[in-house]
């Protein structure tokens, strides 16, 4: 007996609302692209089809969207709504579906004739036949949809006898099974002139060249699209069993045909969206147009957008996140990091959306305003890293090898303590750094007292990096021989150990970027402080100062991007673990 996993046809269903919003906008896609390119069966062919697809995709989305306030109607089984929603449903589904089959055969048949009788198809294309032609797909499309949706129908209205039923019917999977025929011998008819033309094509002329390429084009178009044809045929005509043909005693759910036809009307969504999709890609005019815009989308936008806006977006997925995770050591370093890099990211954006209004501003309270924000926000959260970093695996190392130790620290609030410190100890280093900045514009005290905080300032920094590679270096000699005992630890110490190691895999990435700026940070001090009379272009160190604040938003991206991510190290939960 043929059987589809219920975990299946829902995953099916989940999946359909999310390509819901894709489909409908690459339809839309396919519309304005269509308006750049020349004329051509392509696109001919996609302007057709795109039509249908987008009627379905819209029901689709007003119909999920709009299902609280018909809810009611649902629950009682109210026979007007069931009627009119059931005949959109029917319908627009199966003329999606039904047009890709007509329109696919029609649209190979003109290219092989371009082809193969290019007078003929000149004859075609004179006397206005490619319109008639996909005018009367459209007719049999809509009339096919129809038809299914009289026979789902006829056991609501009883409108006719069952013989006038059957007759209908089979007529309808008549015509559809002259339809698959077609488009099967037109399919393998295509590839056989293909490979025959390509063994000869340096001998043939350039046109038909071009019309060999088109009829290409239009195959490995079809072959997406027709390999989910090929489970939606016996979904077609199951449901005429379902519907029509289903013996006495009958009960939905009781064949092999309830779990086929559930499944082809699962695909449907999918169906069309590869459909929308493939002609973006396949199509070589939509192709073009759709690179021309990207590349000109790219030169036309800042570099730093392109990481910013991705940054935002995966900060604000942590704290969603963190909202659905138990409490652990991951989540609390997750939410004390990313306040400060979301702060960093707004002002970035919101500095760039702005900066048309103070273009002209050259103002020194305008400048020092300006240079504390971003010397703040940049260095509060790239200081946050390194300080709360070294403080998750410092409690992550020491719950798996002083757990005694650390249950103490947790009982005596020390791990807030210690995370407040760290914010406390970042902010103060960002703001230090500020004073180090703007010290040339307002300097108000000396520069002895200038080189002392600066120095201090890089003491304490340069403690933090120490501490955090002896850390790093302990936690990956410990995960190491912890694992070559793995198998006969208790299952609570296998948990802190998965934990420290996903903190391990966590910190590598921003690591790395840490590298390349702890020599920027040491120049910046140089530039701003110990020899101010530097630029950025005479030195140097004012050349690795300048590259340092360049990887700024990178380093953030990494903190936040899958290369480094959170939900990929720390699992889907961050890490499933009762220690807090």
């Amino acid at each position: 007996m043929f059987w589809v996993p219920y975990s299946m046809t829902a995953t099916l269903q989940q999946m359909n609302v999310y390509i819901q919003y894709p489909s409908l906008l690459l339809n839309v896609i396919v519309l304005l692209v269509s308006l750049k390119i020349p004329s051509s069966i392509p696109k001919t062919f996609c302007l057709n089809l795109t039509f249908p697809c987008l009627l379905c995709t819209i029901y689709h989305l007003f119909s999920y969207h709009l299902q609280s306030i018909f809810l009611p109607y649902i629950e009682n089984f109210n026979k007007v709504y069931m009627t009119i929603d059931g005949t959109l449903y029917t319908v627009l589904n199966q003329a999606a579906l039904t047009s890709y089959e007509t329109q696919a055969t029609f649209s190979i048949l003109l290219a092989y004739l371009s082809l193969t009788k290019p007078f003929f198809y000149q004859q075609w294309v004179a006397s206005r036949a490619v319109s008639v032609g996909f005018l009367l797909t459209h007719v049999l499309s809509w009339s096919v949809a129809i038809e299914v949706n009289m026979e789902r129908l006829w056991g609501y209205l009883d409108l006719y006898g069952t013989e006038v039923l059957y007759v209908h019917t089979m007529a309808r999977l008549f015509v559809q099974a002259m339809i698959y025929v077609a488009l099967t011998a037109l399919y393998l008819m295509t590839v056989i002139r293909l490979i025959a033309f390509y063994r000869k094509k340096r001998s043939v002329a350039r046109s038909q060249f071009t019309r060999w390429r088109i009829l290409l084009s239009l195959l490995v178009y079809s072959t997406p699209p027709n390999l989910f044809l090929i489970a939606g045929i016996p979904g077609n005509y199951c449901s005429a069993y379902v519907y029509v043909f289903k013996p006495d005693g009958y009960a939905t759910g009781s064949s092999d045909c309830d779990a086929v036809f559930d499944l082809s009307i699962q695909l449907i969504t999918l169906r069309l969206f590869v459909t929308s999709l493939t002609a973006l890609i396949v199509f070589k005019d939509y192709r073009r147009v759709i690179c021309s815009y990207a590349k000109w989308i790219v030169r036309k936008t800042p570099m730093f957008k392109f990481k910013t806006y991705p940054s935002l977006l995966l900060n604000f997925l942590v704290l969603l996140v963190s909202l659905k995770v138990p409490s652990s050591i991951p989540k609390t370093f997750c939410l004390n990091l990313v306040f400060p890099c979301l702060l960093c990211t707004i002002y970035i954006l919101a500095e760039y959306h702005t900066q048309f209004i103070f273009k002209d501003s050259f103002s020194l309270p305008y400048i020092i305003t300006f240079n504390t924000l971003e010397t703040v926000l940049y260095q509060a959260a790239l200081k946050s890293y390194e300080t709360q970093a070294t403080f998750s695996i410092f409690l992550a190392y020491m719950s798996l090898t002083q757990p005694f130790f650390y249950q103490k620290v947790v009982a005596s609030r020390g791990v807030r303590v210690g995370f407040i410190f760290a914010h406390v100890l970042s902010w103060a280093i960002a703001f230090e750094m500020t004073f180090e900045v703007h010290w040339y514009y307002w300097r108000p005290y000396s520069e002895q007292i200038l080189y002392v905080h600066t120095v201090a300032r890089l003491v304490v920094e340069g403690l933090i990096y120490v501490a955090m590679v002896v850390l790093y270096f302990m936690t990956l000699f410990k995960v190491i021989s912890f694992y070559r005992k793995s198998h006969s630890v208790p299952t609570n110490q296998s948990a802190r150990w998965r934990i420290l190691l996903s903190l391990l895999l966590y910190c590598t990435p921003p690591n790395l970027f840490l590298i390349a700026g702890i020599p920027g940070n040491y120049c910046g001090a140089d530039v701003n402080v110990f020899n101010y009379t530097h630029t950025l272009n005479t030195s140097t160190c004012g050349i690795v100062y300048d590259f340092s604040k360049q990887m700024v938003t990178k380093g953030a991206d990494a903190e936040n991007e899958p290369s480094g991510c959170k939900e990929y190290c720390f699992g889907s939960d961050y890490v499933s673990s009762s220690i807090t």
